[in-house]
């Protein structure tokens, strides 16, 4: 634990230059004071952060609790289940990643991996984007794993697609709401979830209503000979 640190430069808790591997588990620094950052990174090969709490640290130069700069072209960096609360530098500024930096997200929500994160963070707080999935821990836009899947709507959050219920139809990607599914239009059904396009009702069949997920057998005295019939007339 770094407590009530003084640095009159860089790092206020932990400053690192041109190093290999910094590890840190279940480290905490709290109420430590600097130009720049509680902790300061630079040229080292990879971070890894993980149960770790950043709090009360303050910078007079942003960021507050942490500057990380890899020396690597490519890095695994990773930061994991880490909160920073109360920390303070002009800006608002928390976290300057000027390499990148993979945070470990709940599936359905992400984080940037490079440049400025601002305020009280606890883990990842950006949502994946409406129309959008995120089945992975990795991702570092709001796009997460892609569009959602045809047949299928995806509210801000999912982890996987949500099927459009049976009697709809999905024929486009990145439908957000339960109400963006289309309902089947009369002399149309559609008895399956997830589906991209409703069925025409079969010959001797009608639908007379939107939103069907079956066809009516044509009562005796009806005509229903073309296949897609709304009527029984």
């Amino acid at each position: 634990s770094f407590s009530e640190c003084t640095a009159v430069v860089f790092g206020g808790g932990m400053y690192v230059v041109n190093s290999g591997v910094v590890s840190l588990e279940s480290a905490r620094f709290v109420e430590c004071t600097s130009t720049q950052a509680a902790v300061y990174l630079t040229g080292i090969d990879r971070l890894a952060l993980t149960n770790s709490q950043f709090v009360d640290n303050i910078a007079s130069r942003a960021p507050a609790a942490l500057f990380f700069n890899s020396g690597i072209a490519t890095t695994d960096s990773l930061l994991r289940n880490t909160t920073f609360f109360g920390n303070s530098a002009p800006g608002n500024i928390t976290i300057l990643a000027a390499s990148p930096l993979t945070w470990d997200c709940p599936l359905g929500s992400w984080m940037p991996s490079v440049g400025q994160l601002f305020g009280d963070l606890s883990g990842c707080n950006r949502l994946c984007a409406e129309g959008h999935y995120g089945n992975a821990s990795d991702h570092f836009t709001s796009d997460c794993s892609g569009p959602c899947w045809l047949g299928h709507f995806c509210p801000e959050g999912s982890v996987l697609p949500h099927k459009c219920p049976a009697g709809t139809h999905m024929p486009n990607r990145r439908a957000a709401n339960i109400s963006d599914c289309f309902l089947c239009a009369p002399g149309q059904y559609q008895p399956e979830t997830g589906q991209e396009e409703c069925l025409p009702c079969a010959a001797g069949s009608f639908s007379p209503d939107v939103g069907s997920a079956a066809c009516e057998a044509c009562p005796m005295g009806g005509v229903c000979e073309d296949a897609g019939a709304a009527s029984r007339l």
